[in-house]
């Protein structure tokens, strides 16, 4: 397998020997090895640049450009071909330029989509000795879209090679989408028309743990979908030497959390997955030690890769372990997704 052999230039720099000889490289007929090694150490260039100034979702604008002068400069497509959709996202059509059409037929396909995610997490790196970390303090590309994007661009420099075998009543869609960590990317760039015509879509996600050159595959979802919720325990405050006087909600929502925890194991079936309920949980207690606070409010995050009854079996079992948890604070309790609170 060939694989990059040099150590990729950083910062990208479109005056880089290396940029130069990797286009007259993808301008021959075949592609050798060492072709193949500036287009690997290019991409692997692109995906430091990327790295080191992340931008958090909606406001990928210096990602954007960055992409928009890769493709065109490496990749030689034409500005034309560009459309900004969903304020930062990003789409690309590649037209086909073969001579001759596509054949008739409802099963025809004559666009096929291929998608990443531009977006970083609003969290700080904490590997300094790293050369191209983050300079964006707060903001990291912990998730590997650096990574989708900057080979993203390497299939389409590729793709741009054979468009004279592709119909030319056919072409390949790129799809540049931000903000997939939050608050969500996906249906404005719908929304903004980027699936028109579409007949199939592919993305992908790395996983550094699998081995080299592996790419697997699975029916069905693969990556699962967050539902968030909030619960709000009320119960009655007090001072710390005195807690026989109060009903203290953190208590309770230490139960709570706890329980939260059987909720996959017993309501989700072995054959669908699902994360636990109190992940990337937030919870506020008492501003002070010496107080017994009056009401605890917990923020978390569950998923699923199920929209139907999996998703709503989760639901109600979290709101039937608040109340056999919570007994000290009875109340009713609100089984929308949104907050769940149980009173006094």
């Amino acid at each position: 397998m060939a694989t990059c052999h040099r150590a990729p230039p950083f910062p990208l720099s479109a005056a880089n020997p290396l940029m130069e000889e990797a286009k007259t490289a993808l301008a021959q007929p075949l592609l050798s090895p060492e072709a193949l090694d500036s287009l690997y150490s290019t991409m692997a260039s692109l995906r430091r640049e990327i790295h080191a100034n992340p931008e958090p979702g909606f406001e990928e604008t210096k990602t954007n450009a960055l992409l928009r002068s890769m493709l065109m400069t490496l990749a030689g497509i034409p500005e034309s071909a560009f459309s900004d959709c969903a304020g930062t996202g990003l789409v690309v059509d590649m037209m086909g330029e073969g001579d001759f059409l596509a054949p008739a037929g409802a099963a025809s396909v004559r666009t096929i989509a291929l998608r990443a995610d531009m977006d970083a997490l609003r969290m700080t790196e904490g590997n300094n000795v790293l050369p191209y970390r983050s300079a964006n303090e707060g903001v990291a590309h912990l998730c590997g879209h650096d990574g989708h994007m900057a080979s993203l661009v390497g299939a389409a420099a590729l793709l741009r090679r054979r468009l004279s075998r592709v119909p030319c009543d056919c072409k390949v869609r790129l799809l540049f989408q931000p903000a997939e960590e939050g608050p969500g990317g996906a249906a404005p760039m719908v929304e903004g028309g980027c699936m028109q015509g579409v007949d199939e879509v592919y993305g992908y996600h790395n996983w550094p743990s699998w081995p080299l050159g592996h790419l697997k595959v699975a029916p069905g979802p693969v990556m699962a979908h967050p539902s968030s919720f909030e619960i709000v325990i009320s119960g009655k405050g007090g001072h710390g030497s005195q807690p026989q006087f109060a009903v203290d909600p953190v208590l309770v929502s230490a139960h709570v959390i706890v329980a939260l925890q059987s909720v996959v194991s017993r309501s989700v079936p072995s054959s669908e997955q699902a994360g636990p309920p109190a992940r990337n949980l937030a919870l506020t207690l008492a501003p002070t030690l010496a107080l017994i606070p009056d009401l605890s409010r917990s923020r978390s995050q569950s998923r699923s890769q199920s929209q139907g009854r999996g998703r709503s079996r989760s639901q109600n079992r979290r709101c039937s372990v608040l109340p056999s948890h919570a007994c000290l604070c009875p109340g009713p309790l609100d089984h929308a997704p949104r907050a769940r609170r149980c009173s006094p």
